[in-house]
């Protein structure tokens, strides 16, 4: 009897012990799995100024948990408002948590900002690079919509074809679409990229100016011009 006793309790400690090893294997797994999630460095990931939903949907393609269909259908009524910036992503995001950030941050960086500076500002961050050209350009264009006079920006027609100025045809110049500035007065309906704060200042802070005309060269450099001939001049002399 005593021999059974000992065999029984020996039997039981054997699998007492094989119980806790297996509980402490489990539990060391479960330490080593959470810590590859929640301790890996964070990916710095940077949005330009001027990119559109569709740029940010490409950049962040490569992110297992980022669905660029659904960030393109959830995203695209918040054009203007994606603020561009440099993002640090944990890897584990999805294309909602993604939005929330970058509609947070441009909150905080921006706060309520009316729907058509937002728009004139997409417009300058495509049109000009230095701070003082959009300026310039942002009293242009605002004296143009106040004296009913079409826009004629470029950028706005590449919003919708993507097609570059250089690309750009008599045919598409007068395509039919509301974001063609040629044909249409006004500003198109919607930002056509996500601005910087340079652009909405800008686009806030116009500068007055004698000028009713510009142009961009092959080297980014901005062309003012008082006049229509004035105008056409420096097409001759800057667009080759």
């Amino acid at each position: 009897m005593l021999n059974r006793v000992k065999i029984k309790t020996w039997s039981i400690i054997v699998i007492s012990t094989i119980i806790f090893s297996i509980l402490v294997s489990w539990y060391y797994l479960y330490e080593v799995k959470k810590m590859s999630i929640f301790s890996s460095a964070p990916v710095k990931v940077t949005i330009p100024e001027g990119y559109t939903v569709k740029d940010i949907a490409r950049k962040l393609r490569p992110f297992k948990n980022f669905d660029q269909e659904n960030f393109l259908a959830v995203a695209s009524k918040y054009e203007g408002r994606l603020f561009p910036d440099t993002y640090f992503l944990g890897g584990m995001e999805n294309e909602n948590d993604v939005l929330r950030m970058m509609l947070n941050n441009f909150y905080k960086k921006v706060g309520k900002t009316d729907e058509k500076i937002l728009i004139m500002a997409s417009i300058l961050e495509k049109e000009a690079k230095k701070k003082e050209d959009m300026e310039i350009i942002s009293g242009i264009l605002w004296k143009r919509l106040s004296n009913d006079i079409p826009l004629q920006v470029d950028s706005t027609l590449s919003y919708y074809n993507g097609k570059t100025s250089e690309q750009m045809t008599k045919e598409d110049l007068s395509f039919d679409s509301p974001y063609n500035t040629y044909i249409y007065k006004g500003l198109p309906p919607t930002p056509i990229c996500n601005p910087g704060l340079r652009a909405i200042n800008a686009a806030k802070n116009p500068k007055d100016s004698p000028y009713w005309y510009y142009l961009s060269d092959n080297d980014g450099n901005i062309h003012y011009a008082k006049t229509l001939e004035e105008h056409n001049a420096n097409k001759k002399r800057y667009l080759k």
